[in-house]
């Protein structure tokens, strides 16, 4: 997601959604940061005198592809816009998204951020079906506010950082880059570098109020 420092947004996302044994097996390696989160690092910091942070939500495991589109947008549009999408980077020669209407991305280890929605994340290693799908979507939505200008959706547009998230919540550095230990540690295949995500559908997410207020409105198979 965004660099927003706050655990509430308001728009529509538009997410890459793994594989089914895929997201259960990363949907188990994020409640785990949560709940470890939750019980041990913020009860000892009570423990100790220090201010409790506040608790790690648990989430869904994506891959932003866009962000945001705003709320007022009739999600029909939203959706056949994305199909017009698929449709284009299909016919584009592109043969691992056209072909069996998917396509995988490698994930680098887990590491720390420096904000809420990026608290532990694990990199994604950009393809060109990726950065095509990217580019194309950046392409067919309007930006979020009629004063952006062309250049500064271009910027949009090269700022894009692909990452599975992990973990979300407000804490240290030091906590971050503990809790991405942890992660790589209990997923030594994602700790190796050597993890890949299969992506075969985008999903449309309403982004409103606090991460468990989220909803999947839509999803729409490559």
């Amino acid at each position: 997601m965004s660099d927003t420092k706050t655990s509430s947004l308001s728009g529509y996302a538009i997410w890459l959604m793994p594989s089914a044994n895929e997201k259960l097996h990363y949907q188990h390696l994020i409640n785990r940061l949560s709940k470890l989160y939750n019980e041990t690092i913020c009860q000892k910091d009570e423990d100790e005198g220090r201010t409790r942070g506040s608790a790690s939500p648990s989430f869904e495991p994506h891959i932003t592809l866009f962000a945001f589109i705003p709320l007022d947008t009739p999600v029909g549009e939203i959706s056949n816009t994305l199909r017009q999408v698929v449709a284009r980077v299909t016919g584009s020669g592109l043969s691992s998204l056209g072909g069996g209407g998917h396509f995988a991305l490698g994930l680098l280890p887990a590491q720390s951020g420096r904000s809420y929605f990026q608290s532990v994340l694990a990199p994604v290693q950009p393809t060109a079906e990726l950065l095509s799908l990217y580019d194309q979507t950046v392409a067919a939505f309007p930006p979020a506010s009629p004063s952006s200008s062309p250049d500064e959706k271009k910027k949009k547009k090269g700022g894009y950082f692909p990452h599975l998230s992990l973990f979300y919540g407000d804490c240290s550095l030091a906590k971050r880059d503990e809790i991405a230990a942890i992660a790589n540690g209990e997923d030594p295949c994602l700790g190796s570098g050597q993890a890949t995500v299969t992506i075969n559908e985008l999903g449309i997410v309403k982004c409103a109020g606090e991460v468990e207020e989220w909803q999947l409105v839509e999803s729409i198979v490559l």
